[in-house]
């Protein structure tokens, strides 16, 4: 933290746990890589974008909340890393079965905006992840965004959604699939709490998550 009381990048990235900085590090290679290969691969990215997933990392998911370095702190680097493996494979196979759902609907299986021809859009899903599930354990929470609004934590998710969406012109598949799986996790936290399968649901999240 600075002297002023903010979050810098060059603080955030000192006090991250190893996990964090590799996650971030081989994204960025990985987006320029890419980037470089675009006419073959077909993936759309730049290194600016990269760059910009390196500070959602370092400055916001990997810091604020109890999720992020805190939660790497606490469940142990290796817990974390395959944490973070199974909720991106958790995000791939909600993103495949969207697409393969709108594959199947009629008119509008080759449109731009809303038809199967969709990418994953690098780590965006899994911040949105992190976001909706920061947002889902503090519901009454608010969000300062960039000093304009003041939105309350229920909503963020939906407005940040709406807000790439309308940047990129299109409906991020991926990111919505992010946002699912979050709820999908507060809901099992929820069902956690009550009689009827509480047990099974507590015994799951201890092996997934012991913290």
């Amino acid at each position: 933290m600075s002297a002023s009381g903010e979050y810098s990048l060059s603080n955030a990235w000192a006090v991250a746990p190893w996990v964090s900085r590799t996650v971030a590090v081989v994204h960025l290679i990985g987006m320029s890589i890419a980037w470089l290969m675009a006419e073959v691969v077909h993936y759309r990215s730049t290194p600016e974008y990269g760059a910009s997933t390196l500070v959602i990392y370092c400055v916001y998911s990997w810091h604020h909340g109890c999720h992020g370095r805190q939660e790497e702190a606490s469940m142990g680097s290796w817990r974390c890393l395959a944490l973070t493996l199974a909720c991106l494979m958790a995000i791939n196979g909600i993103f495949i079965g969207v697409m393969e759902a709108a594959c199947l609907s009629s008119g509008i299986s080759f449109d731009p905006y809303f038809g199967c021809n969709q990418y994953l859009w690098g780590m965006w899903p899994f911040a949105m992840f992190i976001v909706t599930r920061q947002c889902m354990d503090h519901p009454r929470g608010r969000v300062d965004f960039w000093g304009a609004w003041q939105i309350s934590n229920k909503w963020y998710p939906v407005f940040l959604l709406v807000f790439l969406s309308a940047a990129q012109m299109r409906i991020l598949w991926d990111c919505l699939s992010g946002v699912l799986l979050a709820l999908i996790w507060s809901l099992v936290s929820m069902l956690a709490s009550t009689r009827v399968c509480g047990g099974t649901c507590r015994y799951l999240m201890l092996r997934c998550c012991p913290s």
